[in-house]
């Protein structure tokens, strides 16, 4: 008898963790990886597949060539897939060529199951095929936090949400007589979820799996007592408002506070890049520090650090390891607002909001 496959859908490293809380209540399967979303970079397509290995996942398939293509076809503008009835036989065209490839190429079975984040994007509908299979879904990070208008700002949001809906209810006209063909290929937020997880961030089993994934944790941080996480700001930089040295002083800035703050010695503080942040970026980055960062190549998750005895306090700008520092090994965690940093102010005052709300320390660096 063959064993029933779960595709877990990695958009980040973390969500390898809650995917394994969920897996635990399922007995014989096999597990297998899809990383789709284009803008995972290299370094965090490595930390996916080591940290995969030890969880002892058959398989993991980069897909990020497909989600590129997406990203291409459902870039075309509504008008013309309303209009044009070449253009929207194009766009399905494609879209159920990539369907059947990912099918061909993963080999998917009747009784399969998929596992993907709660919150999903148009990256991860493709694997949307109606009526067939089971999807489950897990929550991540500050995903548990985040309301749908924290990201963007409310206008923004409603703006978001009255596209959608004009967008879907415009095609469904369009497609009156072939609704099976709208619902599988053009609506947007489709999958019907079997259930509802959400698991708190001092969960006792996050941090049993948290503990198997530190096997070969790099001793020579060892003797680091403060850390500061970073976030993937660089990787959209007109978003955010930011460059390489900009963002490089928020951790300086950082560095000499925690330093004076903690009475420490420049070699017992470091900084994680965020695993996000592509080569380019990072050696960019790190010409622009005064001090200590964790090696571009170390593929462990951030979590794993905090097993230290040693370290004793982080800081983040809004990283969800603040979170698992504060609720689940009891360190003392500061965040680090952005707010007055001229840093999309809708999206860092939201992220300020949640780490108050959970009642967070908050750092404020001077203004530039």
């Amino acid at each position: 008898m063959n064993k029933e496959t779960a595709f877990i859908l990695l958009t980040s490293p973390f969500q390898l963790v809650y995917a394994e809380i969920f897996l635990s209540k399922f007995k014989n399967i096999n597990k297998v990886g899809l990383v789709i979303h284009p803008a995972l970079t290299e370094n965090a397509f490595n930390t996916i597949k080591k940290n995969t290995k030890i969880l002892g996942y058959q398989k993991i398939f980069d897909l990020r060539f497909i989600g590129k293509k997406i990203e291409k076809i459902e870039n075309i503008k509504l008008y013309k897939k309303i209009f044009f009835k070449k253009r929207i036989r194009q766009y399905l065209n494609q879209k159920k060529f990539l369907k059947e490839l990912i099918k061909k190429k993963i080999k998917i079975n009747s009784g399969d199951i998929f596992i993907l984040r709660e919150k999903y994007n148009m990256y991860e509908e493709i694997y949307y095929f109606r009526n067939e299979f089971e999807y489950f879904s897990i929550k991540e990070g500050l995903d548990q936090e985040f309301k749908f208008s924290a990201e963007f700002g409310f206008f923004r949001s409603l703006q978001i949400v009255l596209k959608r809906f004009i967008s879907n209810y415009s095609l469904k006209i369009r497609f009156f007589n072939q609704l099976n063909e709208f619902y599988e290929f053009l609506k947007k937020k489709n999958i019907t979820f079997k259930n509802q997880t959400s698991e708190s961030f001092n969960n006792k089993i996050l941090k049993k799996i948290i503990f198997k994934l530190s096997k070969n944790y790099n001793n020579k941080y060892k003797n680091i007592k403060t850390m500061i996480f970073s976030h993937p700001l660089i990787e959209n930089r007109k978003y955010y408002n930011t460059n390489p040295k900009k963002e490089a002083r928020i951790y300086n800035l950082l560095y000499h506070y925690a330093k004076k703050r903690h009475k420490l010695k420049q070699e017992e503080i470091i900084l994680k890049i965020h695993p996000r942040v592509s080569k380019k970026n990072y050696n960019l980055i790190k010409k622009y520090l005064r001090f200590k960062v964790v090696d571009f190549n170390d593929h462990n998750i951030s979590e794993v650090f905090l097993f230290s005895k040693k370290l004793k306090t982080i800081y983040a700008t809004g990283s969800s390891i603040l979170l698992y520092a504060k609720y689940l090994f009891n360190k003392k965690s500061f965040f680090v607002s952005l707010k007055n940093l001229n840093i999309n102010f809708a999206y860092a005052k939201s992220v300020e909001k949640i780490f108050k709300k959970n009642k967070f320390d908050v750092i404020r660096l001077d203004d530039y």
